[in-house]
């Protein structure tokens, strides 16, 4: 929930300005609503925790693809798993009513926001037996309409990560539990990255900006990379104690945002 303080400053926000002849829209920066969050108790004066609590996306364009693997550290005589996810995505609408909250409410580290567009996910999915060489089989493919996305704002190093999800989205033909259905193991296997704080800190697609360069009325990231994650699987779900799932991530991105005071 928003601290009242934001509510309070909109409106003299609006008064200001529209009685000098301008209008909210125009004039409002991020660095203003910054400002005047800094006096919200739970920002405990932070200034960049102020300003990832005012950014808004008005528009998400993303096009990136997941390759993974459960090969690493699984026993040769096991099966193993690999897959890979694309997405490709832009956001139609930069309606402040259009967006989403996926966890933006989780001041002062985090902002996920979505906002609807077209797209599509596709995912890939096959066994591997290595006991004999290399034979793949069981494979399955998917493809879905993706109707939304998300921006993210989160704090890293001395300054914000700005990104985006890499996920199937939450108002398509499956809705919010697009990523569990897609994620069996007849399926995707694997369905897009995590929806969670620390997906978007750090390894959602994206690059970390100093929190000034964000500051402005509609500030612009761009970003094209790569990275590769490693995280051990779990035991109980019947993986090998040293298995562990290996992705790596490719992307190219381009978010602007808006203040949360532009109405």
């Amino acid at each position: 929930m928003r601290p009242l303080i934001l509510a309070a400053c909109l409106a003299a926000l609006a008064a200001a300005t529209l009685s000098a002849g301008g209008s909210a829209r125009s004039t409002a920066t991020v660095k203003t609503c910054a400002q005047l969050e800094l006096k919200s108790p739970p920002l405990r004066h932070s200034l960049r925790a102020a300003t990832i609590f005012c950014l808004r996306p008005s528009a998400i364009h993303v096009q990136a693809s997941y390759k993974w693997t459960t090969c690493q550290g699984t026993p040769v005589e096991e099966t193993c798993q690999e897959g890979t996810n694309q997405l490709v995505f832009g956001s139609t609408s930069s309606d402040p009513n259009a967006i989403d909250s996926w966890g933006g409410a989780n001041y002062p580290g985090v902002g996920l926001f979505s906002l609807p567009g077209t797209g599509t996910f596709t995912c890939e999915s096959h066994s591997v037996d290595r006991q004999h060489g290399r034979i793949e089989f069981a494979k399955h493919t998917k493809k879905l309409a993706v109707r939304d996305q998300a921006a993210s704002y989160a704090a890293s190093g001395s300054g914000i990560r700005v990104g985006t999800s890499l996920h199937p989205g939450m108002r398509g033909p499956f809705g919010a539990n697009a990523s569990a259905r897609l994620g069996q193991p007849n399926t995707c296997g694997f369905a897009g990255l995590p929806v969670s704080s620390e997906a978007a800190r750090s390894y959602w697609p994206g690059k970390v900006v100093p929190v000034s360069s964000l500051w402005g009325a509609t500030p612009v990231v761009t970003s094209t990379g790569s990275l590769t994650r490693s995280v051990a699987l779990p035991v109980s779900e019947g993986y090998a104690p040293t298995a562990k799932l290996v992705g790596t991530i490719h992307w190219s991105l381009r978010v602007t945002s808006f203040s949360a005071l532009t109405r």
